[in-house]
């Protein structure tokens, strides 16, 4: 009986470190999927767009940190949002460098990246892209 007790006890301690192990690229990737599982899709509050996901890429030279958008514009508006895409990369780059939620992947100096897609069609229609150089 006490082999089986010291056994178990083993396991479960084996088990426990194993866990603990996760790498840092597995913690963001359980922590984006665990978000978008939670959370989106997600409204912005402003009728228009909604976040579909967020997703961490391991395979990317330093990793990257996408959040995926659905946009509920129509051509004309589209075309008006590009024409402030200047705006639009400005106000999310402030986002990755104020935001208290990106703490940990900064400083791993991961990529951001901010995709859009038409609600309808969920074809890309604009993206912006952040690196360690961009946000510090």
């Amino acid at each position: 009986m006490l082999k089986v007790a010291v056994s178990v006890s083993c396991f479960m301690t084996l088990f426990f470190f194993a866990s603990c192990r996760e790498s840092i690229h597995e913690r963001f990737e359980r922590e984006a999927r665990e978000y978008t599982e939670q959370n989106c899709p997600r409204s912005m509050g402003d009728g228009i767009t909604m976040i579909d996901s967020m997703v961490y890429v391991q395979n990317m030279p330093n990793g990257e940190w996408a959040i995926h958008y659905s946009v509920f514009l129509d051509e004309e508006q589209k075309k008006e949002l590009m024409s402030k895409k200047d705006e639009l990369e400005r106000l999310n780059l402030k986002f990755v460098q104020n935001s208290p939620i990106f703490i940990k992947q900064k400083e791993a100096g991961i990529d951001f990246a901010f995709i859009y897609h038409d609600a309808l069609t969920k074809k890309k229609f604009l993206e912006c892209r952040y690196t360690k150089k961009d946000y510090e």
